[in-house]
């Protein structure tokens, strides 16, 4: 970058990238500019326009936008990024979990102990060491039952249940046996799964498209091309 000083640079996301200088955390723009002050302890992503932020020296995050301009205040202990215009923040040292829009505004109280963030309208949800999924408007759609579910992706997510896993669609069925090792998100119509030490795709329906390699690496399809 034009400017020295970084110790360390994140991915870029909404034209800025968070840097460490040696007063703390701040961003760049895509020119390798400072644009928004080294002066935080924690900086997130920036998501529909926001990053959660905590100031050094403050036990507590806000949200800032891409000049640098404070637009939700810091009162929360843990602050998410933006996700399908929704954020995860806790209240009360952690005791409470709710969903804020782009304004701090206090949309949905899922009333559980832990919450993710939203995908395809969805968001998993943890309770009694459990995981499920609700809804926009809070309703729970697939029960907690589940040892992890990842975020919904082409309308399908991750579980595992034990050292098992298969997907689930939106309704909860398991269309995907648990019955691989790994799995990661489909893309492309498209999975990656591995089992027994060997990983293979399969489409929506389960069906196999064996690797013709012996590849343990295989990556997310982009442009119809996947890394082995």
């Amino acid at each position: 970058f034009p400017q020295k000083g970084f110790s360390l640079a994140w991915e870029f996301h909404g034209g800025r990238a968070a840097v460490r200088t040696d007063t703390g955390l701040g961003y760049i723009d895509t020119t390798g500019k400072l644009v928004i002050d080294s002066r935080y302890s924690d900086a997130g992503e920036f998501k529909d326009g926001l990053a959660s932020v905590r100031l050094n020296g403050s036990n507590l995050y806000g949200y800032i936008d891409t000049n640098g301009s404070s637009v939700i205040p810091p009162r929360f202990t843990f602050a998410s990024s933006f996700s399908e215009g929704l954020a995860v923040v806790t209240l009360d040292n952690g005791k409470t979990v709710v969903y804020i829009d782009r304004t701090g505004k206090t949309i949905l109280s899922p009333g559980i102990p832990g919450a993710g963030a939203f995908h395809e309208g969805l968001a998993a949800i943890t309770a009694d060491g459990k995981t499920g999924y609700i809804d926009r408007t809070g309703s729970v759609v697939v029960k907690p039952r589940y040892d992890f579910g990842g975020s919904f992706c082409e309308g399908m997510a991750a579980v595992q249940k034990g050292k098992k896993m298969g997907f689930i669609d939106r309704s909860g069925s398991e269309v995907i046996p648990l019955e691989w090792d790994e799995v990661n998100n489909f893309s492309e119509g498209l999975a990656r799964v591995k089992k027994n030490g060997k990983a293979d795709f399969i489409d929506k329906t389960g069906k196999i498209y064996p690797l013709q390699s012996d590849s343990v690496y295989a990556a997310y399809f982009h442009e119809g091309y996947a890394a082995i």
